[in-house]
C-alpha cells in the first residue's frame, strides 16, 4: 500500500468512527453543553497550544545549535508552525513534518544529516517523557477506578522503564557498544549511516543540554493535560487534573497509532471510553475532544499565513531527500 492510498484509508476510517461517534450522541444534551461554553477558557486554549509550539521549537533550536548556528530560535518557531501545518496536508504519515523541517534547515546550509539526527534525539528523548506520562497516567487511572494496592506493580514498571531508558541511552551514546553491535550485521559500512552516528556522537559532549531537553519534554508534556482540563472549564464539564493526567496521555498513544487521520475518530473515543469511567457524560467527552481538535487546527494558522507567504512548494518537499524519508519513516514509532 502506498502512502497515499494509506492516507485515503486512514481519511476514510476516521469518517466511520467519527460518524459512529456521532451517531450515539443526543444532540439536546449536546447543545446544552454548547450553551454553557465560555469563550475566554478558549482563549487561553489558543495561548496553551502557542505555548506548547514555542517551547517545542526552542527543544528542537538547542539540539541544531549543537552543531550549527544558522538556525535562530525564530526560525524553529517558524518551522515548526509550517511543518506542523504542512503535516496535515501532505500524505506521508508520521514523516510528513520532519521532511518539511529536513527541507527548510538544508535551505539555511545546514547538513541533512544534521537535521536528520537533531530529529531522532528528539523523538528518543521525547519518547521517555512520552512514556513517563503513559505509565503516571495509567497508575492515576488505575487509583481512581481500583482500590488495591498496587505499590509492587509501580515498583515493577518504573524500575523496568528507568532500566530500559538506560539500555537505550547506552546503545546510542557509546560507541563502542553501538559499534560492535552494528558491525555484527555489517550494518555500519554504510557511509550515510556512519555520518548519522558521528553527528549524534557530538551530543555527548552536551549532556546538560540533553538533560534540559529531557526536562523540558516533561514540561511539554503537561500542555495536553492543561488543554483538555481548561476545555473541560470551558463546557462547564467537571473534570480535575488527576482525571486529565489519567486520560490524555493515555488517549494520546491511541490516537498516533497509524489507524485513523489525525487519531480523528481514535482521540474521541478514547475521551468517551476513559472519561465515561470517571462518570463524564458522553456528549461531554465527545464535544471536549472535538472543541479540542478544532481549537488545535485553527492555533495554527500561523503556519498557513507563513507557508503562503514564503512559497513552499510542497510536492518538491515530498518528493526530496528519499534516503532520509526513509529514516525518518523508521522512526514513525517515536512520534
Amino acid at each position: 500500500m502506498t502512502k497515499r492510498q494509506r492516507f485515503w484509508l486512514q481519511l476514510i476510517i476516521s469518517g466511520i468512527l467519527l460518524g459512529v461517534l456521532l451517531a450515539f450522541l443526543d444532540f439536546k444534551e449536546a447543545k446544552d453543553v454548547l450553551s454553557r461554553i465560555q469563550p475566554q477558557f478558549i482563549l487561553l486554549m489558543f495561548l496553551l497550544y502557542a505555548g506548547d509550539r514555542v517551547l517545542m521549537a526552542f527543544k528542537w533550536n538547542l539540539l541544531l545549535k549543537v552543531h550549527d548556528n544558522h538556525f535562530s530560535f525564530m526560525d524553529s518557531v517558524k518551522v515548526y508552525y509550517i511543518s506542523t501545518f504542512i503535516g496535515y496536508l501532505l500524505p506521508l504519515g508520521g514523516v510528513g513534518p520532519d521532511l518539511v523541517r529536513l527541507y527548510k534547515i538544508k535551505e539555511k546550509g545546514v547538513p541533512t544529516q544534521v537535521g536528520l539526527v537533531s530529529i531522532v534525539v528528539e523523538r528518543i528523548l521525547g519518547l521517555i517523557a512520552s512514556l513517563l506520562f503513559v505509565i503516571a497516567g495509567g497508575i492515576t487511572l488505575l487509583e481512581l477506578l481500583v482500590s488495591r494496592d498496587l505499590e509492587p506493580v509501580i515498583q515493577w514498571i518504573v524500575g523496568s522503564t528507568v532500566a530500559g531508558t538506560f539500555v537505550v541511552l547506552l546503545f546510542i551514546f557509546n560507541d563502542s557498544l553501538r559499534g560492535r553491535l552494528l558491525r555484527a550485521n555489517k550494518i555500519f559500512a554504510h557511509p550515510k549511516l556512519k555520518d548519522f552516528f558521528v553527528a549524534l556522537g557530538k551530543y555527548k559532549g552536551s549532556k546538560g543540554m540533553l538533560f534540559i531537553f529531557l526536562v523540558l519534554s516533561l514540561i511539554e508534556n503537561l500542555f495536553p493535560l492543561f488543554v483538555i482540563y481548561v476545555a473541560g472549564v470551558a463546557l462547564g464539564v467537571p473534570l480535575t487534573p488527576w482525571y486529565c493526567l489519567a486520560v490524555v496521555p493515555i488517549a494520546t498513544v491511541l490516537e498516533r497509532l497509524p489507524i485513523s487521520f489525525a487519531g480523528i475518530g481514535l482521540r474521541e473515543g478514547s475521551f468517551i471510553v476513559l472519561f465515561g469511567l470517571m462518570g463524564i457524560a458522553y456528549a461531554e467527552a465527545l464535544l471536549i475532544g472535538l472543541v479540542n481538535f478544532f481549537c488545535f487546527l485553527i492555533s495554527l494558522t500561523p503556519g498557513m499565513i507563513w507557508m503562503l507567504t514564503e512559497g513552499i512548494n510542497t510536492k518538491k518537499i515530498s518528493n526530496s531527500d528519499a534516503a532520509a524519508a526513509k529514516v525518518a519513516a523508521e522512526k514513525e514509532p517515536l512520534l
